[in-house]
């Protein structure tokens, strides 16, 4: 297929004046969402501050892997940012339903292939797993949708001449229900959820499991996020945390 000749200039000018940048793709699920998510603002600033690095950012709301492959649309929140620093969603004028500006909540996901087969990312950077405690067979459908992610993955790795690295970033801590069964009950499911993920992801890509540097505030919230105050002292550390890993996969592209 022809590419258009608005991306064919688009990306011979990359190439020409970004000729020894590293190429970062970063995308996730809400927690990711860098309107509002502070986990989301501080991965993707801290991935822009890189030395001569290119990064592309894209986040939905509710999303699992296989969202990024069907193309579902969110209803509650998204991010995209490319690598020239152009931000969707824009703000939009005050309405009858909103006093303020406002974000829109609606956008299709963006298929996570011809991202990459677009872009063409030396370093990967995933932030998922969360909203598999809403799934119906959570642990098969990790193993079926993140493991053609990793398939794929490898395909490029094998297409390409570039080294390319990937980090997964798992979900992190959330409220444990305070009824003792329920609240054992969910304990496992995170804990297989986290499980299947890293099983699933490695070698190929490195996983930072969150839970070991996260605990959901007692109050406040929604149990899931935290996009509150208290919320953000737990996610803030969370991302330099996590970005601290993808730092040292960034190295090995770096000087490419």
């Amino acid at each position: 297929m022809k590419m258009p000749l608005l991306l064919t200039l688009m990306l011979s000018s990359l190439s020409i004046s970004n000729a020894n940048a590293a190429r970062i793709l970063f995308f996730g699920d809400s927690q990711s969402v860098a309107t509002y998510g502070p986990f989301g603002m501080t991965m993707n600033k801290l991935l822009r501050e890189l030395p001569n690095a290119l990064v592309t950012t894209h986040a939905r709301c509710g999303s699992v892997m296989g969202s990024w492959y069907t193309g579902w649309s969110t209803g509650c929140g998204y991010y995209d940012e490319d690598s020239f620093g152009t931000t969707l969603p824009k703000l939009h004028a005050a309405d009858a339903n909103h006093k303020t500006e406002y974000y829109p909540n609606n956008a299709p996901t963006p298929k996570i292939v011809p991202i990459i087969h677009t872009f063409l990312p030396e370093l990967i950077v995933v932030e998922m797993g969360g909203n598999y405690t809403k799934s119906k067979d959570p642990l098969n459908e990790i193993k079926s949708e993140v493991g053609t992610f990793i398939t794929d993955v490898q395909t490029y790795q094998h297409s390409t001449p570039s080294k390319v690295e990937c980090v997964w970033v798992g979900p992190p801590a959330h409220r444990i229900p305070s009824d003792p069964k329920e609240a054992a009950a969910f304990k496992k499911l995170m804990t297989d959820i986290v499980a299947t993920i890293k099983a699933t992801v490695e070698p190929t890509c490195e996983f930072f499991d969150s839970t070991l540097v996260t605990a959901y505030p007692a109050t406040g919230g929604d149990g899931t996020h935290y996009s509150f105050p208290a919320g953000a002292r737990v996610a803030i550390p969370w991302a330099e945390k996590a970005f601290a890993v993808v730092k040292t996969h960034y190295s090995q592209i770096a000087n490419h």
